[in-house]
């Protein structure tokens, strides 16, 4: 019944001239949505995203993009994706700092190991504690880092999608044109 009433609605005729299309509502901004491009495949693929055919690149244009829509949930994943990106930069740079002098260090302490040697000629060793303590603190920076900016990636492709979902979303609906009227409405079709 109540679909039988929405479709009398739809149909019904106001005294309005329909000939020119419906313009935007005074003030109201009309919002494209990001699109999302997939590249490479599996575990190794990432993500572009453009806007109006051109690729958003920074915090800045995500920023430009999305807060004007107004949704605090997409504002916040993408403050969040830029704080996590220069913390994931930060560590997985000082990581493979760590890691590089680590390594640097354990060889240095190999080359020289037969050129140290102690009280009466005999090789008094070579201490590998500070490389190796170095190495394994790079790596774990490096691996931390990794974690963080891919974090950063899921939250920027998460506002993304709710930035796309909430443009979508303001979107009116469309119905199709009806065969006898050719006026816009509902009708029921069967496939057979």
């Amino acid at each position: 019944m109540m679909l039988l009433m929405t479709a009398g609605i739809c149909s019904a005729q106001t005294d309005e001239d329909t000939s020119s299309p419906p313009t935007a509502i005074a003030g109201k901004t009309q919002f494209q949505p990001i699109e999302i491009q997939t590249f490479g495949w599996g575990r190794h693929a990432t993500n572009g995203f453009y806007y109006n055919g051109l690729p958003l690149q920074n915090l800045q244009q995500y920023e430009a993009v999305i807060d004007p829509i107004g949704d605090a949930q997409a504002s916040q994943l993408i403050r969040t994706s830029g704080s996590e990106d220069t913390l994931g930069m930060v560590t997985l740079v000082g990581g493979i700092l760590l890691d590089t002098a680590g390594w640097t260090d354990f060889c240095i302490e190999m080359v020289n190991m037969d050129s140290n040697p102690g009280a009466g000629g005999i090789n008094k060793g070579f201490d590998l504690g500070p490389s190796i303590a170095m190495i394994c603190a790079g790596s774990v920076g490096i691996l931390v880092g990794a974690v963080v900016t891919s974090d950063a990636a899921n939250d920027r492709y998460n506002a993304v999608n709710r930035y796309n979902y909430v443009v979508q979303q303001d979107k009116s609906v469309s119905f199709m044109l009806m065969p006898n009227t050719n006026q816009p409405g509902l009708a029921f079709t069967q496939r057979f």
